[in-house]
C-alpha cells in the first residue's frame, strides 16, 4: 500500500490504526491487491454459502482416471514427438546455460 513507517509486529489493533492512518498516502498500486484480496474473500464466501445450499455440486466423481485403449491409440503417436521436442528444450537450456555461466538441471527442466 505504499506506506513504509510501521511495525507489523505491534498488536493487531496497533497495526489495523496504523495502517488506516497511512491510508492518505497509499499509491494505485494498492487498489490492485486491494481488489484481488476481496475478489478471493467473495469468491470463497460465494462458495461456501453454496457448498451448503447444494451440497451435490462439486467435484463429486474424481478419481484415478480410467486409462483404455481408445487413449493409448490416440496418444501414442505423439510420444516420440514429445520426446524430441523435450531433448530439443534441454539441449537449449544447457547450451544457454554454458553461455551464461550456470548449471542445468535436466529433472527441472522436465518439471518446467
Amino acid at each position: 500500500m505504499g506506506i513504509t513507517r510501521f511495525s507489523t509486529r505491534a498488536a493487531t489493533y496497533e497495526v489495523i490504526i496504523n495502517t488506516l492512518k497511512g491510508l492518505p498516502r497509499t499509491t494505485i498500486d494498492a487498489a490492485w491487491g486491494l481488489t484481488g484480496l476481496f475478489s478471493l474473500y467473495a469468491i470463497h464466501i460465494n462458495c461456501n454459502q453454496l457448498s451448503k445450499r447444494y451440497p451435490r455440486r462439486g467435484f463429486q466423481n474424481v478419481g484415478v482416471p480410467v486409462i483404455d485403449s481408445e487413449f493409448v491409440k490416440a496418444l501414442g503417436p505423439q510420444i516420440p514427438v514429445a520426446t524430441i521436442i523435450l531433448l530439443e528444450h534441454i539441449a537449449i537450456a544447457r547450451s544457454f546455460g554454458r553461455v551464461n555461466g550456470y548449471k542445468i538441471n535436466p529433472n527441472q527442466e522436465l518439471i518446467a
